[in-house]
């Protein structure tokens, strides 16, 4: 005995169009991906180019900005460096001045008379 699905049923105008149907859905799935990638490529597509000349923009003014910044900050930095460069090296030269002179001083008064000798 065989089963009924295994039985031999011949091709009947139902079982004709339903094939019919599906290859037909097939068909029109694939133009619904094909007028889709028309559509993307028309109408997103254009709206990407807008979109990344925007992050161009914002990205540009963004490394301006933040170069502008850097500039400034190390143009302070380098000023505020050479004005206490220039304050330690006149507080070390007051430094030693008067430690010159308070030498001499010392020195002056130190220092004796030169004794006159015999010979």
């Amino acid at each position: 005995m065989t089963n009924i699905s295994q039985r031999y049923i011949p091709e009947t105008c139902y079982t004709r169009l339903l094939r019919m149907g599906r290859n037909l859905i097939k068909m029109f799935s694939l133009a619904v991906k094909i007028g889709f990638l028309v559509t993307l490529a028309g109408g997103v597509l254009p709206g990407c180019v807008q979109i990344k000349e925007t992050g161009r923009t914002i990205g540009h003014t963004t490394r301006d900005v933040t170069k502008e910044i850097g500039h400034g900050a190390r143009d302070i930095t380098r000023e505020i460096g050479h004005g206490t460069r220039d304050v330690v090296r006149e507080v070390g030269e007051g430094a030693r001045d008067a430690t010159n002179t308070a030498a001499d001083e010392v020195k002056k008064v130190v220092k004796p008379a030169p004794a006159q000798s015999e010979y």
